[in-house]
C-alpha cells in the first residue's frame, strides 16, 4: 500500500504516478539515486536535479557525513535554545568576509538563522516591515508635532487659513475654506489613515520566494498564489522594464501616499507633503530557478539599485537556490554587481545533510530589537551550523577550486546544450542560466499536430512528460521549474563528468527528434511498458498529420462559436487519434488513459467551420474530457459524479473563455450533468442535443417503416415513463394504431405511465380539432369514436381531455389504442419497438421481438446489445440518426469515429443549429417537450441539416 498517497499527499502522488515519477528511492550516493523496479532489481538514476540545488558536492558526501556522525557520537547539544550558541556565532563570523566581498558593502551583516529557505524569506519580510514600522513611528511623531503647531497657529491668529496648491485643492477639497477645527481634524484623520496603510512588496515576474503564508504571496506563479489570495499581503509583480519606467517617473502602478505636515512660512500656512515608506522591500532572485531559470544582468542590477534608492526600501537578494556556490560564486548576484541589503541563503549551505537557512542583513539596515522578537526552534543548532561552516571551508579550499569547477562544468554543459539548441531550434526555444543552474526551454506545443503532445502542453505538463521520459527511458533525473511547465531545470552536482554530459545530450537529442517528428508513442512508451524503449530512432509522423488536412485557416471570424464536450468511446480509439500508437495494444491504450485521468482536460480540437444554407457561419469546436464510456459508466454506477461534473464544468468554462456562446453535452456527459441542470458554469447556453437526436431517430424510424413496405401498426416504448420515452411516445403516436407504454414496475411506475397516456390522448385529441390536419395514428382511432368521446368529455369538466379519454377507453373499449404494461414481454405485440430505458446493461431478450420488427434503441447504454442482435438479422435496428452537414463540412478525421465525410451526430448538429440561430438561452436542458423536438427539426432543415444515414451500431 502507498502510505504516502493515502496519508500524506494524495494529489501529488497521483500526479507522480500519472507521469512515471512515482519512484521510491532507497539509496543516494554521489551523483546517483537508487530505486528498486517491480522485479526487485536496483536501478541507478543519474541525478541532475540535486535536491533542487541543495546538493552541490554530491549525495551523502563522505567528509560531511563523517562529520555528522562524529558530532552525533560526541553528543553535541542540539536543543540548547536561550543560550550563547557558539556554532551559530562561528558560522556568522565565517560568512562575514564572503558577504562583504560579494555584496560590496564594507559593514558587517547581522545573521538570523532558520531551518528552510521559505522560512528565511518570511524572516526577511518580517524584518523589512519592522524596519518600515520604526520609520513610520518617527513620521507619526512628526505628524503629531506638526498638528500641535497648527493648532497653536490657529489659536494665535483666528483669521489664519491654509494656502493649498492647486493639486492639493483637487485632492483634498474638504480643506478648501475649512475652519481651524475642521482643518486639524481632517489632516489628523488623513495622516492616521496613511500611517496605517499596509506595506507593499515588489517582486519580479517569474519570482518564486516560497510557499509559506507570507512567501506564497511573493511567488508569481498563479497556481500557487490563487488559493491564498485572500490572506492579504500586497505584492506588485513587475518586469525590469516597469522598474526602469518607475525611475523615470512612471508611478501609475504604485501608490505612494503622503503625510500632510502643516508648516508656517512667510506666505502663511502650507501643507508639506511627505511620502511615507510604503514599499517595505524589493525582492529579487539573481537567477530565478523556480520561475523558469531566468538570470538577471548587470543592467538589471543597476535598475534595481536605482529603484531601491528612490523608494528608500531594502533590496533583498533571495539566493536560496542560486547562492552558496551553485552558480560559480558564493553569491550569484556578485557576478552582475548586485548590492543587496539583505541576503537570503539556504539549500546548499547545509552541505546536503542539514536543514539550515540564514537571513544576512547589513548592520546599517538592521532594526534594533528584531533578534528579541525573532526565534526559531530548530534554527542555530550546533550540528547544522558546524556542517555549514565545513561547507564554506570546502568552497574556499585550494583558492576556491570548487567554485572554479562549478564554472568550468557549467560552461561545458551550457556549450553542449546550446549546440543542441542550434540543431533543434524548432524544438528548443532557449538555453539559459548560470553555473550549475541551467534551464532548457522547449518551444510551445500548443499547436502540435499530435494531439496527446498538444494536450500535455495545454495542461502545462509538457516538462513533466519529458521529465518522466528521461527518467524511465534514460535513467536521468531532472524536473521542470514550479512555474514554467515547458522548461527542464538542470542542477547537477560538482561531481558531473563529461561522460554524463554526453549521456544527457544523447537523451535530449532523442527526445527532440520525437518532438520534431511528433512521435507520441516514442515519448510515452515508458507509461505503458516496464522496460525502456528499444534503441530504435523516433519515426517521422509529420507526413501523416499533413495528409489529414486539418488546422484550416480562415480569413474572417465565424458569426458564432460553439463547443461540444465529448469523451473517448473506448481507450483503443486513441489509435485513431494518433498514428504513432498503432502498435499499442488495447490494454496499453487503456493504461495510458487511466494514467492521464489525474487531469481530465484535453486540448480542444481545431475549429470546424460550418455554414448554413442561409449564410450564417459557426465554428464547431470539440472540448474533450479524458475518460472513456466504460470509466464514466463505472463512476455513474458508483455514484462518483462530483469529479466528473467538475471536469465537465471546467471544459464549459474553458469554452466560454474561448468565446463560445453555446455548448453541447455529448455522449455520457449529458447524463452526468443531469441533462445540463447540474452544470455550474454561467454565461454559456447549454444543450444536450437530445431534441434533434430524437427528431432524427424518429425520422429514421418512419423511413425504415416505409422501406419495410407497411406502416407502423403497433409500437411499444420501453421506458415510456421517462422524459425521453414520453416524448418518443408522443411522436410515434402520430403514426401507429396502437401504442404500448412499457415501464419498469418500480413503485409509482404505473401512475407515471398513466400520465404519459393522458398526454398522448390529449395531444391526439387536440390534433383532431384542426380540420387542416388529416387524422393519423392514435388520432385516427379516436376519430372513429369522436362523437361519443366528445359527449363523454362534456360530462367530465374536472378532468383534462387526456385523462377523460383514458378513462373512456378503459370503460368502453376492450383493447384501447394506448396500453400500459410493466412487463417488457409486452413488446412482442408490437412491430416497432423504441428503447429508452435508463438501465445500466442491455436487458432485452430478442426472442420477445416480432419477426422483421424495427427497433429504435437510443438508450444510453443501449437496451439491446449488438452481440445478441447478431442472432436476429431480420430485425432492423436504429441507434439514431446521423446528420448530413449543409456543405459537406467534416469533423477532423481523427475524431469522426463511426462518421463519414460531411456527417455529424444529431446532438452535434443541434449545437451547431443553436449557434446559427444565436439562440439566447439553454435548449435541450432538463425535460424535453414534443414541441422542442419539432422546432429544432424545422430549424435544422432550414439551415441545410438533414438526415444523412441511420446509425445502426453501438458507438459508446
Amino acid at each position: 500500500m502507498n502510505h504516502y498517497l493515502q496519508y500524506c499527499k494524495p494529489s501529488l502522488s497521483a500526479a507522480l504516478t500519472s507521469i512515471g515519477l512515482d519512484k521510491v528511492y532507497h539509496r543516494a550516493e554521489g551523483q546517483y539515486l537508487y530505486y528498486s523496479n517491480g522485479l526487485g532489481a536496483e536501478k541507478q538514476v543519474l541525478d541532475l536535479l540535486g535536491g533542487y540545488g541543495a546538493v552541490l558536492f554530491g549525495h551523502n558526501d563522505p567528509a560531511f557525513r563523517q562529520q555528522a556522525v562524529d558530532l552525533l557520537q560526541a553528543n553535541t547539544p542540539f536543543h540548547h535554545q536561550f543560550s550563547i550558541r557558539n556554532g551559530a556565532g562561528a558560522l556568522a563570523e565565517k560568512l562575514q568576509p564572503l558577504l562583504r566581498k560579494e555584496t560590496g558593502w564594507p559593514e558587517p551583516f547581522r545573521c538570523a538563522f532558520t531551518s528552510t529557505g521559505a522560512e528565511s524569506v518570511e524572516v526577511a519580510i518580517k524584518h523589512s516591515e519592522m524596519s518600515r514600522g520604526q520609520k513610520l513611528e518617527l513620521l507619526s511623531k512628526q505628524s503629531e508635532r506638526a498638528l500641535e503647531q497648527l493648532g497653536l497657529a490657529f489659536a494665535e491668529n483666528t483669521t489664519l487659513s491654509l494656502a493649498l496648491s492647486e493639486a492639493q485643492a483637487m485632492l483634498h477639497p474638504e480643506l478648501t475654506n475649512a475652519s481651524s477645527d475642521q482643518a486639524i481634524a481632517y489632516v489628523s484623520k488623513h495622516n492616521a489613515s496613511v500611517l496605517q496603510q499596509p506595506p507593499v512588496f515588489i517582486a519580479l515576474e517569474h519570482a518564486f520566494h516560497g510557499k509559506l503564508t507570507t512567501s506564497i504571496q511573493l511567488t508569481h506563479g498563479i497556481m500557487y498564489r490563487q488559493p491564498f489570495r485572500r490572506l492579504g499581503l500586497r505584492t506588485e509583480f513587475v518586469s525590469i522594464a516597469q522598474l526602469e519606467r518607475l525611475c523615470h517617473g512612471d508611478t501609475t502602478w504604485l501608490d505612494r501616499p503622503s503625510l500632510l505636515l502643516p508648516k508656517k512660512t512667510k506666505k502663511g500656512l502650507v501643507l508639506e507633503e511627505v511620502a511615507i515608506p510604503s514599499v517595505a522591500a524589493l525582492l529579487v532572485e539573481p537567477v530565478q530557478g523556480e520561475g523558469g531559470v531566468y538570470a538577471l544582468t548587470e543592467a538589471d542590477a543597476k535598475v534595481l539599485h536605482r529603484v531601491r534608492d528612490m523608494l528608500g526600501c531594502p533590496l533583498i537578494a533571495d539566493e536560496v537556490q542560486s547562492g552558496s556556490g551553485r552558480c560559480g560564486s558564493f553569491l550569484a548576484g556578485s557576478q552582475i554587481g548586485l548590492k543587496p541589503d539583505y541576503v537570503v541563503l539556504s539549500k546548499a549551505l547545509g552541505a546536503g545533510l542539514s536543514k539550515l537557512g540564514v537571513v544576512a542583513i547589513r548592520s546599517g539596515q538592521y532594526a534594533e530589537g528584531f533578534d528579541i522578537l525573532q526565534s526559531s526552534t530548530f534554527a542555530e543548532d550546533e550540528m547544522s551550523c558546524q556542517l555549514a561552516a565545513a561547507y564554506l571551508d570546502r568552497l574556499a579550499e585550494d583558492d576556491g577550486r570548487a567554485l572554479s569547477t562549478v564554472r568550468e562544468l557549467g560552461e561545458a554543459l551550457l556549450v553542449a546544450l546550446k549546440e543542441l539548441h542550434q540543431t533543434y531550434p524548432d524544438v528548443i526555444k532557449d538555453i539559459r542560466g548560470k553555473g550549475l543552474l541551467l534551464g532548457v526551454e522547449f518551444q510551445d506545443q500548443d499547436h502540435a499536430p499530435a494531439h496527446l503532445i498538444r494536450t500535455s502542453a495545454y495542461q502545462g505538463a509538457l516538462g513533466y512528460l519529458l521529465t518522466g521520459h528521461l527518467l524511465n527511458e534514460h535513467g536521468i533525473r531532472v524536473a521542470p521549474p514550479a512555474s514554467a511547465g515547458n522548461v527542464l531545470r538542470i542542477e547537477p552536482t560538482i561531481l558531473l563528468t563529461q561522460q554524463q554530459i554526453d549521456e544527457l545530450i544523447y537523451a535530449l537529442e532523442r527526445m527532440c527528434l520525437a518532438l520534431r517528428y511528433q512521435d507520441t508513442g516514442y515519448l510515452m512508451h515508458f507509461l505503458v511498458h516496464d522496460e525502456p524503449h528499444p534503441t530504435k530512432e523516433p519515426k517521422d509522423f509529420r507526413p501523416w498529420y499533413a495528409s489529414l488536412g486539418i488546422e484550416q485557416q480562415y480569413s474572417q471570424p465565424a458569426d458564432s462559436k460553439v463547443a461540444f464536450v465529448n469523451h473517448l468511446i473506448s481507450s483503443d480509439w486513441l489509435r485513431q487519434v494518433d498514428a504513432s500508437l498503432q502498435h499499442w495494444t488495447d490494454a496499453q491504450c487503456d493504461d495510458l488513459v487511466r494514467r492521464f485521468a489525474f487531469d481530465k482536460r484535453v486540448a480542444p480540437f481545431a475549429p470546424v467551420r460550418m455554414q448554413s444554407s442561409q449564410g450564417q457561419t459557426v465554428d464547431f469546436i470539440l472540448y474533450p474530457i479524458n475518460s472513456t464510456s466504460q470509466q464514466i459508466s463505472e463512476q455513474l454506477e458508483n455514484n462518483q459524479l462530483e469529479p466528473l461534473r467538475a471536469a465537465i464544468d471546467e471544459r464549459l468554462a474553458a469554452a466560454k473563455a474561448d468565446g463560445c456562446k453555446h455548448a453541447g453535452l455529448g455522449m455520457f456527459t449529458s447524463i452526468v450533468m443531469n441533462n445540463g441542470k447540474a452544470a455550474q458554469t454561467a454565461g454559456i447556453s447549454l444543450t444536450t442535443g437530445n431534441a434533434l437526436t430524437i427528431a432524427m431517430a424518429h425520422e429514421a424510424l418512419v423511413n425504415a417503416a416505409q422501406d419495410r413496405g407497411h406502416p407502423i401498426v403497433s409500437a411499444a416504448v420501453i421506458g415510456a415513463a421517462g422524459n425521453i420515452g414520453s416524448v418518443y411516445s408522443l411522436l410515434v403516436a402520430e403514426h401507429c394504431q396502437q401504442l404500448i407504454l412499457v415501464g419498469s414496475g418500480r413503485q409509482g411506475s404505473v401512475k407515471r405511465l398513466q400520465k404519459v397516456a393522458y398526454q398522448v390522448y390529449q395531444a391526439e385529441w387536440e390534433s383532431l380539432q384542426d380540420p387542416r390536419q388529416p387524422a393519423s395514428g392514435i388520432a385516427s382511432v379516436l376519430q372513429n369514436h369522436q362523437e361519443l368521446i366528445a359527449n363523454w368529455l362534456s360530462q367530465m369538466p374536472d378532468k383534462t381531455a387526456g385523462e377523460a379519454i383514458f378513462d373512456w377507453c378503459q370503460q368502453y373499449l376492450s383493447v384501447g389504442p394506448v396500453l400500459i404494461s410493466t412487463d417488457v414481454a409486452a413488446i412482442s405485440q408490437a412491430d416497432t419497438v423504441i428503447c429508452a430505458s435508463n438501465a445500466s446493461d442491455a436487458f432485452i431478450d430478442i426472442g420477445m421481438i416480432q419477426q422483421s420488427a424495427i427497433v429504435c434503441d437510443i438508450a444510453v447504454p443501449h437496451n439491446l446489445s449488438d452481440s445478441v442482435l447478431g442472432a436476429r438479422p431480420d430485425i432492423r435496428c436504429i441507434r439514431g440518426g446521423i446528420v448530413q452537414t449543409p456543405h459537406n463540412e467534416s469533423l477532423d478525421p481523427r475524431v469522426r469515429a463511426y462518421l463519414g465525410e460531411g456527417q455529424v451526430y444529431a446532438c452535434m448538429a443541434e449545437t451547431v443549429v443553436l449557434g446559427m440561430e444565436q439562440y439566447p438561452t439553454h435548449y435541450s436542458y432538463g425535460n424535453l417537450t414534443k414541441g422542442q423536438v419539432k422546432w429544432i427539426a424545422q430549424r435544422a432543415r432550414e439551415h441545410g441539416m438533414k438526415l444523412g444515414k441511420v446509425k445502426v451500431s453501438e458507438s459508446m
